[in-house]
């Protein structure tokens, strides 16, 4: 009998708290009204409840920026953070 060799490639993948030169950190957590993130370049922030809906989207400008927590409710929540193609994520509590 004769044997396969399959080849796969993956050339990104998502859900890794670190890929390749990105990270961030967020502090207060938990937080209460904003937290503020802290990452090495530009890129966007999504933040995600614990069913999976996309709850906040905010464009990363800075090094260091603060975002509000308007609106949200107090849960647990996924970020999602991607800059120069690279994807980061973590948690994130709320508890007002």
């Amino acid at each position: 009998m004769g044997s396969a060799t399959d080849n796969i490639v993956v050339s990104q993948c998502t859900g890794i708290s670190e890929n390749g030169d990105i990270s961030f950190n967020l502090f207060p957590n938990p937080a209460t009204t904003y937290f503020t993130f802290e990452s090495n370049g530009k890129g966007i922030l999504e933040i995600f409840s614990e069913n999976g809906q996309l709850v906040l989207t905010q464009q990363i400008t800075a090094d260091k920026q603060q975002i509000g927590l308007d609106g949200l409710a107090n849960g647990n929540y996924s970020v999602r953070y991607t800059s120069e193609g690279n994807v980061a994520s973590g948690k994130l509590t709320i508890m007002k």
